[in-house]
C-alpha cells in the first residue's frame, strides 16, 4: 500500500484538502472558496473579504511542514528522502 493509500484509509487527509489527492483540483477548491462566499453573503454574515490568487497554491507546499508531519506519522528516514528529493 503506498503512503496516499494509506493516508486516505486512515481519513488522514482534510476533507477540503485538493492539492495532491486524486480527483481533486484547483477548479475545485476555487468553486468552494466562492460557494463559501454566496452562503455567508446570503446570510448577511459577511462584513468583508479577502481575495486570493490561487493559481500557483499547489506550487508553495511547505516541505519542512510537510515532513514534519510524514515523521509524526510514522515514516521513516529512508522514505522520507523520497519526498526531500
Amino acid at each position: 500500500m503506498c503512503e496516499y493509500d494509506h493516508l486516505e484509509k486512515h481519513n488522514m487527509l482534510l476533507l477540503y484538502q485538493f492539492d495532491f489527492r486524486k480527483n481533486r483540483s484547483t477548479a475545485q477548491a476555487v468553486t468552494y472558496y466562492t460557494d463559501c462566499i454566496r452562503k455567508h453573503m446570503g446570510k448577511g454574515q459577511l462584513k468583508s473579504s479577502l481575495e486570493l490568487d490561487l493559481r500557483k497554491a499547489f506550487d508553495t507546499e511547505n516541505r519542512g511542514r510537510l515532513q514534519s508531519k510524514l515523521e509524526l506519522y510514522g515514516k521513516k528516514r529512508k522514505q522520507l528522502s523520497l519526498f526531500q528529493s
